[in-house]
C-alpha cells in the first residue's frame, strides 16, 4: 500500500479515537498499518491497532501472526510459544521462524535443535530464510558458540550467503576467534571490494590482532569507500598512535578538530601522542581546552596526562587543584589515588601517603587493575614503612611484593636490609644473593633508616664494603 493510503488510514483511526469511537478496518488494512509500523521500527500504536483488529477479525491468520511477532518484540517468548502452539490451522514459514526465536530466547537449544533439522529433512522451501533470520537472533543473544555451530550447519546448503558469512564473520571475533574472522572477513571483501562496513571490520580485526600496519592499510580502503565516516579515522589514528606513528596519528586527529561532534573527544587522544613525543606544553594546551568545555570526555586517563602535563611545565599549585578534583570525580580509581599517594610523599607527608596506599590495598583487589600497578602500592607503602622506622611492616609488604611479582626492582635489597635490621643474617643473605650487580651498585646507606646504634653492626660495614668493590669494578 502506498504511503499517501497508509496516512490516510492512520488518520481515519486518530480521528476517530479522539470521538471516543472504534473505526472500522479490514483486517488487511490492519495488516498494511502493522506492516508500515514494522517497516518504520515505530511501535507506538502497534499494539493498540492490533488489539483493534483481533477485535474485528479475532480469527484472521495475519493478525493472529502479528500478535505473536508482538510477544516476541515485547520478550514474552513463553506466551508467544503458546500462541503458536496454539494456531494449528495456519501454515506459515513466519510462525516457524518466531517459534525457533522463542526456543533460543528461552535457551530451549535442544528443541530448537530438532526443529531445525526437521525442517531440513522436509526439504522445505524457505530454509535459507531459516538460516537467516535465526543466526542473526544467535548474535544478539551472545550465544556465539551455538551460532557457529548454527551458521555453518546452514553453509553446508547454502555456502555463498551472504548474510551468513557476515554473521559467522561477527561471532566468530564475539568469540575471541579472531585469525578465523579475518579470514572470512577477507572473503566477504573478495565478494564486495567496495564494502566500506567489511574494510573497516576487517581493520579493527587486525587492531585486536595488534597488526597495526595491516589494520591501517584496511582503514584507508575503507576510507576511500567513505572518506566522512569519523569513527573510521579514529580507529586508524588509534593504529598510528599504538605503531608509534604519533606525528601520522595527530594528523588524522587534527582533521576531526574542524567537527564540533568529535572535537573535544579527540582532543585528550592527540594529547596523549604529545605526551609521547615530550611536548608537554602543547598536550597541556589541548587536555586544558577539552576538560574546561566538554564534561561528556572526562576520564580518568585524561586526568592522569593533565597532572603529568602539570608536573612537567611546573604549574604545581594547579597540579594539586587537578588532582583533588580527579578524586572527587573517580574516588576508587587506583592510579590517581597513588598518585595522591606520591604527592603526599613528595610533599613529606608520609602518614597521609600510608593512609592513601593503605586505602588502595583494602578496597582494589589485584585483579580489579593490573598487578604492576598493585605491585607498586605494596612497594610505595613499604619504602614508607622503612623510612619510619616501621621494619615489620616495611618487611610484611616486600614480601608482598615478592610474591607477586619476585624479580621486582630493588626488592630483595631492601628486604635484606629488613632482615638485617631484625638481626636475622641468615634471611639477610637469602635475599641479598638474589640481588643483580646493578642493584647492589645503586645501594644507598639511606635504605637503611637513621639509627646510630644497629648502624653499627659489622653486617651494615659490610656491605657497605661489598657495594664499594662492586662500584670500583
Amino acid at each position: 500500500m502506498r504511503k499517501d493510503d497508509i496516512s490516510r488510514l492512520l488518520e481515519r483511526y486518530l480521528s476517530m479515537q479522539k470521538e471516543g469511537k472504534d473505526p472500522y478496518f479490514d483486517a488487511d488494512e490492519i495488516e498494511d498499518l502493522l506492516d508500515s509500523f514494522e517497516e518504520s521500527d515505530d511501535f507506538t500504536l502497534y499494539e493498540e491497532i492490533l488489539q483493534l483488529g483481533m477485535k474485528q477479525h479475532p480469527n484472521h491468520p495475519g493478525l493472529q501472526i502479528k500478535r505473536c511477532k508482538l510477544l516476541v518484540y515485547n520478550e514474552e517468548y513463553k506466551k508467544a510459544l503458546k500462541l503458536i502452539d496454539s494456531i494449528t490451522d495456519i501454515d506459515e514459514p513466519e510462525l516457524d521462524l518466531l517459534r525457533l526465536e522463542c526456543y533460543y530466547s528461552l535457551n530451549k537449544c535442544a528443541e530448537a535443535k530438532a526443529f531445525v533439522e526437521k525442517l531440513i529433512r522436509s526439504d522445505c522451501d524457505y530454509l535459507e530464510d531459516v538460516f537467516e533470520y535465526i543466526a542473526p537472533v544467535l548474535g544478539e543473544l551472545g550465544m556465539h558458540e551455538t551460532a557457529l555451530d548454527f551458521i555453518r550447519t546452514g553453509q553446508q546448503y547454502f555456502p555463498d550467503n551472504i548474510v551468513l558469512k557476515e554473521e559467522l564473520c561477527f561471532n566468530l571475533e564475539s568469540a575471541g576467534q579472531i585469525k578465523e574472522a579475518i579470514e572470512v572477513c577477507n572473503e566477504l571483501i573478495d565478494n564486495n571490494p567496495y564494502s566500506f562496513e567489511d574494510w573497516t571490520t576487517l581493520g579493527r580485526l587486525y587492531s585486536i590482532q595488534e597488526e597495526y600496519d595491516k589494520a591501517i592499510e584496511a582503514f584507508d580502503f575503507a576510507l576511500t569507500c567513505d572518506e566522512t565516516d569519523c569513527e573510521t579515522k579514529i580507529l586508524k589514528a588509534y593504529c598510528l598512535f599504538m605503531n608509534e606513528n604519533y606525528h601520522k596519528a595527530i594528523e588524522v586527529y587534527s582533521e576531526l578538530t574542524n567537527n564540533e561532534q568529535y572535537k573535544y573527544r579527540v582532543m585528550p587522544l592527540m594529547a596523549e601522542c604529545y605526551l609521547r613525543l615530550d611536548e608537554y606544553e602543547t598536550a597541556y594546551g589541548l587536555l586544558h581546552e577539552a576538560l574546561e568545555n566538554n564534561k561528556q570526555y572526562e576520564e580518568p586517563a585524561s586526568y592522569i596526562n593533565y597532572l603529568l602535563c602539570c608536573a612537567k611545565t611546573g604549574r604545581l599549585e594547579e597540579e594539586e587543584k587537578i588532582l583533588e578534583k580527579a578524586l572527587k570525580l573517580f574516588p576508587d580509581h587506583i592510579n590517581l589515588l597513588y598518585l595522591k599517594a606520591l604527592y603526599y610523599t613528595e610533599k613529606g607527608r608520609e602518614d597521609e601517603a600510608i593512609r592513601t596506599l593503605a586505602y588502595i590495598l583494602e578496597h582494589v583487589k589485584p585483579e580489579d587493575t593490573y598487578i604492576n600497578n598493585f605491585t607498586d602500592t605494596h612497594f610505595q607503602l613499604a619504602n614508607l614503612f622503612l623510612k619510619k622506622g616501621d621494619i615489620e611492616n616495611a618487611l610484611k609488604h616486600y614480601l608482598q611484593v615478592i610474591d607477586l611479582i619476585p624479580t621486582f626492582p630493588m626488592v630483595h635489597l631492601k628486604t635484606a636490609i629488613c632482615y638485617l635490621k631484625l638481626g636475622d643474617t641468615q634471611k639477610f643473605m637469602d635475599h641479598i644473593t638474589q640481588c643483580t650487580d646493578e642493584e647492589i651498585i645503586e645501594f644507598e646507606g639511606d635504605y637503611i633508616p637513621s639509627d646510630p646504634e644497629q648502624n653499627k653492626s659489622p653486617l651494615i660495614d659490610l656491605i657497605k664494603e661489598y657495594v664499594n668493590k662492586k662500584k670500583e669494578k
